[in-house]
């Protein structure tokens, strides 16, 4: 594998910010409105401005979050800590799954059968403080794959946030990716259950490259904003349309770009490494606190050259935690 980057910054392009004259109105009830798909079956309701509004390429100022994360190390901190002050963190997290399931339905996997122990272990021992008490810990039997031989061979190549900011929002968002009523009523009522026994819930993403055959991920990279620096005038609620298989429109969050924000990534990730961020929080004490997620988005890196000789293939586990 060659030597790993050890540049403090690199200048990348990134794509899907909201540009910044950009404002909701009345007339979406003060709600971006997003579509992906063919122009002729777009929803009327949906207003051709607000589709153009993120078709934006941005340069960004991307930073090493490697040596962020050092550094916080020697200054005495651990994983717990960057992780609850950035909303990320990296973790080395060798992994026995050879069979990366992308089907739902399957319950006797590698990923029931191997991961699902890997990261509970992490969130136990790595994520959270000592003595934090889990009332759930809550994972699927699939991870969603992106790449060359896999469900979804795009990638997510524009800033978002993955569901919006309420607990309603997240339900709705969730729900639109299930197409059966009962068992989308199922899953509300033991969301409710287990919301029930705790103070707080959150969704975590566990992104980890695969098949890299001992070398480095260069091609499309995932890079994450510190959630310290986002400032709330920034973030625009998103109705995404044409993504679900249930033709609902997802809740999202998008963003307008800002030049405090500090964009990082982790440059030449093995598949010994995962990149843990949080996609949702809900705290029942205080549900309007200060914004703790990860925006997030794929790009080109700019040290791949014109011609990818590489195509990224990866994994996203998505986790619900619950904390009294």
């Amino acid at each position: 594998m060659k030597q790993r980057s050890s540049a403090a910054t690199v200048t990348a392009k990134v794509n899907g910010f909201i540009e910044p004259t950009f404002e909701a109105t009345q007339e979406t009830d003060g709600w971006h409105e997003g579509y992906f798909g063919a122009p002729w079956k777009k929803p009327k309701h949906v207003p051709w401005k607000h589709i153009k509004a993120v078709f934006t390429q941005t340069k960004v100022t991307m930073h090493n979050a490697r040596l962020i994360q050092a550094e916080h190390t020697e200054h005495g901190g651990n994983t717990a800590s960057f992780f609850d002050d950035h909303g990320f963190v990296l973790l080395d997290m060798p992994t026995e799954v050879k069979d990366w399931n992308q089907d739902y339905s399957k319950t006797d996997t590698d990923i029931t059968n191997i991961y699902h122990k890997e990261v509970e272990g992490a969130i136990r021992n790595q994520l959270f403080p000592d003595g934090t008490d889990f009332s759930h810990i809550s994972q699927e039997s699939a991870v969603l794959r992106r790449g060359p031989k896999s469900e979804n061979p795009f990638y997510a190549l524009g800033v978002h946030e993955d569901y919006a900011l309420g607990i309603e929002d997240f339900k709705e968002a969730s729900s639109a990716y299930i197409p059966d009523d009962a068992t989308n009523e199922a899953f509300l009522s033991e969301i409710d259950e287990k919301l029930a026994e705790c103070e707080v819930f959150m969704v975590i993403c566990f992104w980890r490259p695969i098949n890299l055959r001992g070398g480095a991920l260069l091609n499309n990279p995932l890079c994450v904003l510190d959630r310290a620096t986002v400032g709330e005038k920034d973030i625009v609620k998103s109705h995404i349309h044409g993504i679900t298989p249930t033709g609902k429109a997802q809740p999202q969050l998008m963003l307008k770009h800002d030049k405090e924000q500090r964009w990082c990534y982790y440059p030449d990730m093995t598949e010994n490494e995962v990149l843990v961020f949080k996609q949702f929080y809900y705290k029942k004490s205080d549900p309007n606190g200060k914004f703790q997620c990860c925006f997030h988005s794929a790009f080109k890196d700019p040290r791949e050259g014109f011609f990818a000789k590489q195509k990224r293939q990866s994994t996203e586990h998505r986790v619900g935690v619950y904390i009294k």
